[in-house]
């Protein structure tokens, strides 16, 4: 299922009472084809299975920027009681990489999709590489931390993923990956569609209170 922005104006305007009357963005004269409308096979499904059976396959279980992710439950990376950047403009001096929480959501936003690839061709097991190494299992593995940030949200209302950055609101640039992750995931599982597209629309409000409530921060200044 193609869940493009006028569909998540749709759900906006469907969810929320916002006006129907509303202009809706133009249809892009090209469109990508929608998470798991592709079937690889040859080369492309070789180097497909290569990447789940190297790093994307095993990210989770080695490196604790995404295994120990706030998005997941864990908490890292770790910040300080307030790590606000302060009144607009700031020159964001304070590292971008503690503040952003943006690990998980690339990781994910790469491997939810690798995951669909690999169920349309058949592949949803692999086995170990080597002594010690897992069985990699990429649908059951993606679903799983989908279904937990999906799990966990609600605080404040609607947001998904780790809030603690204090008094500049949140920094947003980690939950983009996330959404994209997401909008793959519901594009991929018609089952999964309304549930996932609504957290999305959800998400998108929550951000957009933040930043109306934090208008001097530097952070919905640069926004």
């Amino acid at each position: 299922m193609w869940l493009s922005l006028p569909t998540l104006v749709y759900l906006l305007v469907d969810h929320f009472g916002l006006s129907a009357h509303a202009a809706l963005p133009a249809q892009p004269a090209l469109r990508r084809l929608p998470t798991g409308a592709v079937t690889p096979s040859g080369w492309l499904l070789k180097q497909l299975v290569l990447q789940a059976e190297g790093l994307s396959g095993h990210l989770t279980k080695f490196w604790p920027r995404v295994r120990d992710s706030a998005w997941f439950g864990g908490a890292v990376p770790s910040y300080l009681a307030n790590n606000s950047c302060g009144a607009a403009p700031c020159p964001m001096n304070i590292s971008q990489s503690q503040l952003l929480h943006q690990e998980a959501p690339y990781f994910m936003n790469g491997f939810v999709p690798l995951a669909y690839l690999l169920k349309n061709a058949g592949v949803e097991q692999l086995p170990p590489r080597g002594p010690g190494l897992p069985t990699i299992k990429p649908l059951e593995q993606a679903q799983h931390y989908v279904n937990y940030i999906l799990d966990h949200n609600g605080s404040p209302p609607g947001w998904l993923g780790p809030f603690d950055i204090g008094l500049a609101g949140a920094m947003y640039w980690g939950s983009f990956p996330a959404l994209l992750a997401l909008q793959q995931h519901a594009e991929a599982d018609a089952a999964a569609f309304n549930r996932t597209s609504l957290a999305m629309v959800q998400h998108l409000l929550a951000m957009q209170r933040q930043m109306q409530a934090h208008k001097d921060s530097c952070c919905s200044f640069l926004k």
